[in-house]
């Protein structure tokens, strides 16, 4: 314990930086996890790569060293960018009658294209492959607080834009049949749901790593749909679950000097089974 306390002056901005984090990545994948797009996160994360890719070519060709601000805000937005048009392309095309395509069949193009994008982006490149995905694995260590701020500027926008449209939300993900048979806009509300998913994962791979991002994006939402009978305490439960996760990872990972980002996916995949299986154990105790 003494370990943590005194790391952090340190590193104070980089845990509270997960801790956001965690809570947003926490609550966007609730969309991913009823919509069962588990599958998104890797098609979005190879979409980042391309944005990261493309954002460095820019930032080489303005002559930007990796300490300017703009270098960051550039790479921030390539990887934004990029991954939010890799999250709507699977309810755009999906949804789309006539086209005959599954989520996840859209999701799994998506990867592969972007997959062999990223690698011809880099072949000719001044930079390589490596230094893309050395980019996209920082692991929240050198956080500031430009990061601290945008994340907790996310944050509040996301419970912000929840409160608002929480009833017409559900009811789309849930039941879109239903909401369009009431005048709801379901496929729109979809989109731009998955519009944002796809921007905080971006940002979120950015700083926080593929391990980090994929884990608090899917664990979260997956315990908490276990726990939980209504979708709306999934609100209240998914983040509250990455927040004592992310907390205790970083503080056993503190203690035993391992990466802090693996430690906190860890305990949120030990957290999530633990759910599963209590949920198994409710029903056999009622079913008996």
């Amino acid at each position: 314990m003494e370990a943590f306390f005194q790391s952090w002056d340190l590193f104070w901005q980089t845990y509270a930086t997960g801790w956001l984090a965690a809570a947003l990545l926490g609550i966007c994948g609730i969309v991913v996890v009823l919509k069962d797009q588990i599958f998104l996160g890797a098609a979005v994360a190879q979409s980042s790569t391309v944005g990261v890719a493309l954002a460095l070519w820019i930032a080489a060709g303005l002559g930007l060293a990796r300490e300017e601000p703009s270098f960051f805000w550039i790479l921030e937005s390539g990887a934004a960018l990029f991954a939010a048009g890799a999250a709507i392309l699977a309810p755009v095309l999906g949804g789309k009658r006539g086209l005959r395509l599954t989520l996840e069949s859209v999701n799994g193009w998506v990867f592969l294209v972007s997959s062999a994008l990223a690698i011809l982006i880099v072949s000719e490149a001044p930079f390589g492959l490596t230094e893309v995905e050395q980019i996209l694995s920082a692991g929240l260590l050198g956080s500031q607080q430009r990061e601290l701020l945008l994340f907790g500027a996310l944050l509040f926008l996301t419970l912000g834009l929840i409160a608002w449209f929480r009833h017409r939300l559900f009811l789309c993900l849930l039941d879109p049949d239903f909401a369009r048979s009431i005048g709801l806009k379901a496929i729109k509300i979809e989109i731009l749901s998955f519009l944002w998913v796809g921007l905080v994962i971006g940002l979120s791979l950015r700083i926080a790593g593929l391990v980090y991002t994929f884990g608090f994006l899917v664990l979260p939402a997956m315990a908490a749909r276990e726990l939980c009978r209504s979708p709306f305490r999934l609100l209240v439960v998914a983040p509250t679950f990455a927040l004592i996760c992310s907390g205790l990872g970083f503080f056993f990972a503190s203690v035993l000097d391992v990466p802090m980002t693996h430690m906190a996916v860890f305990l949120a995949a030990l957290g999530a089974s633990g759910a599963f299986f209590w949920r198994r154990l409710q029903g056999w105790h009622f079913s008996s």
